[in-house]
């Protein structure tokens, strides 16, 4: 019981680090933080709507009615237009923070 609790303490301090480092980076260079972080979500929105194209593909030889084409080549231009315009997501982003403090604030 020590040992799981032993390196499950050790896991916490290595995350605690690792967001502080993060923290300070995007805190330094906002920029390149934003730009980066637009990159690994287009990355992420491209693969995803790769594998709902694949898996509608695979769902049809089966006569299994999937729909992921649409949401799959939606996905996969929208992940084209933010790679290639990271500055777009930033935009986005800020917009978002912003309806949400309207709506939290509604809501209070």
């Amino acid at each position: 019981m020590k040992e799981i609790f032993k390196k499950t303490t050790n896991s916490i301090i290595c995350s605690a680090i690792i967001a502080c480092v993060v923290g300070l980076i995007m805190i330094i260079n906002p920029n390149m933080s934003i730009k980066t972080i637009s990159i690994i979500a287009s990355i992420y929105i491209i693969l995803h709507g790769i594998i709902l194209i694949i898996l509608d593909i695979k769902a049809s030889k089966y006569y299994i009615p999937f729909d992921g084409m649409l949401p799959g080549i939606l996905s996969v231009i929208l992940g084209i237009i933010l790679i290639s315009k990271p500055n777009i997501l930033s935009t986005l982003f800020t917009i978002a923070i912003g309806v949400w403090i309207i709506l939290s604030s509604i809501n209070s």
